[in-house]
């Protein structure tokens, strides 16, 4: 395959925000684009001029209620976009800011948690296990909840295009690059009536490229309303205003708890910042708290400290204790699984991630598991998937 030189590309009347920006690829025109992603050109072309029939189409259940439409690229198409995200994605995903914390690497629902939790002196000092003395708390202040509607499907082609030129490349390629990344014929966000072309769900590039954009036209206009917030009030960092965005989640907190008016008025702001952008609030999953009200986000609670919420907690450790007194065959009938090996595999996962966010926690459900696994199937030790 013919090789390209830095030097010999620089000849071209390139744009100084791509050639400065030295760890993303030089892209001119659609043949450097499919030496990019290591495939001919003719392959390249086929694969846009039929992107439709290059997913798979299939729904699962959600857990608030009704379906979840996902489109899996098949696999010719799945490494075409698997080294379009290695070679453009990735290079710019890595510069995001930590307020956002979904489909990135060391980054997760633990770390959007943590960026809402403020300090606190009396609290941090208290016993465990104690409540600390009433005291004006950053912890008990104003907590916002929202969620993007159709986070993937509502980010469209011409976006996708319009920030790829933001960063450099040339109309033509950004041209290119975005009918790559998106697919015809999806639902409309909000008219069932209506298709539109927009990001499939289920994509190597769709989380980086729907994270890139959300960043662009969501968070630095809600970022930059937030700064002004705490520079009227005097608010410093230990109370002021905190974004963080993990997907479609966006929480947003203050130490201060806010009167009524004022924090109707800054949800009204929030509202039409995000409707401007184009993107759409559900308004059945908007929360706002104040107090020592429990919160939630992204299934962890977070008043003090990134936990599970406990009756999730008594839930797998009933099931983890159930499999060391009856076996992992009766569970997994249970759970609805016919291999026991994968109903256990997907245990461990569980327990794992309990262990991420609470250690102690995780470490006496792993000691049950490990026992049960003894127990009932020691084959499973020496290999996957239920290896310690």
């Amino acid at each position: 395959m013919t090789t390209f030189n830095k030097t010999e590309l620089l000849k071209y009347d390139l744009n100084p925000l791509l050639v400065n920006q030295e760890d993303l690829a030089l892209i001119i025109d659609d043949y450097t684009l499919a030496h990019n992603l290591r495939t001919t050109t003719r392959m390249m072309w086929y694969a846009l001029l039929h992107r439709k029939q290059g997913y798979t189409t299939f729904k699962i259940p959600k857990k608030t209620g009704g379906v979840r439409s996902i489109q899996a690229p098949r696999p010719y198409m799945k490494r075409i976009l698997a080294r379009l995200y290695k070679k453009v994605l990735i290079p710019l995903h890595s510069k995001l800011g930590p307020h956002v914390t979904g489909y990135r690497s060391g980054f997760g629902t633990k770390s959007a948690v943590i960026q809402h939790i403020y300090p606190c002196e009396v609290c941090d000092s208290s016993p465990e296990g104690t409540t600390a003395v009433s005291h004006l708390c950053p912890r008990n202040g104003t907590y916002i909840k929202l969620d993007l509607q159709s986070f993937f499907h509502s980010t469209r082609k011409w976006w996708v295009e319009d920030y790829l030129v933001s960063v450099g490349y040339g109309a033509y390629v950004s041209d290119l690059m975005a009918e790559l990344m998106t697919v015809p014929g999806l639902p409309h966000p909000r008219d069932p009536n209506k298709t539109v072309i927009g990001v499939p769900q289920g994509s190597p590039t769709s989380g980086a490229i729907c994270n890139l954009i959300a960043a662009q036209r969501i968070d630095e206009p809600l970022q930059a309303y937030l700064a002004y917030l705490n520079t009227e009030n005097k608010l410093n960092e230990d109370w002021g205003w905190r974004y963080s965005r993990y997907a479609d989640d966006i929480a947003i907190t203050c130490g201060k708890r806010v009167h009524p008016r004022q924090r109707d008025a800054v949800v009204k702001e929030i509202r039409k910042i995000i409707q401007k952008s184009g993107y759409a609030l559900n308004p059945k999953k908007t929360k706002i708290k104040t107090g020592r009200k429990q919160r939630k986000l992204l299934g962890l609670v977070f008043n003090q400290k990134p936990n599970i919420e406990r009756k999730d907690y008594l839930k797998l450790r009933a099931t983890t204790f159930n499999c060391l007194v009856h076996g992992f065959d009766t569970q997994a009938e249970r759970a609805g699984y016919d291999n026991p090996a994968q109903f256990a595999s997907w245990l461990r996962g569980k327990i794992n991630y309990v262990k991420h966010i609470h250690p102690a926690h995780g470490e006496k459900l792993y000691e049950v598991f490990y026992d049960a696994v003894m127990t009932h199937y020691p084959e499973w030790i020496p290999t996957t998937p239920c290896q310690p």
